[in-house]
């Protein structure tokens, strides 16, 4: 789901004009990097939302700031897949 989800990430930081060309595992999405605050963290955490179906807690999927896209993605996988399972 790792990849799936990166993928799905890095399509929705395309959407929002933010540059993707040499986003690399380790880069860093804060505002001193990437650019992304956290309205930009909580649209992409939106959609996630809707794309997989799930609805995260206040603190499931983290905040902004220096935050590398493989730790977001993680984290991201870790609360869809939590928020699954509680579901079932």
């Amino acid at each position: 789901m790792y990849d799936e989800m990166r993928e799905f990430v890095i399509g929705a930081l395309e959407e929002m004009s933010f540059p993707t060309d040499d986003l690399a595992d380790d880069s860093l999405l804060g505002p001193d990097d990437l650019g992304m605050d956290s309205l930009a963290f909580a649209e992409v955490i939106v959609q996630v939302e809707e794309r997989y179906d799930v609805r995260f807690g206040q603190d499931e999927a983290g905040g902004p700031t220096d935050i590398s896209l493989a730790s977001f993605v993680e984290r991201l996988v870790k609360s869809v897949e939590i928020a699954k399972a509680e579901a079932a």
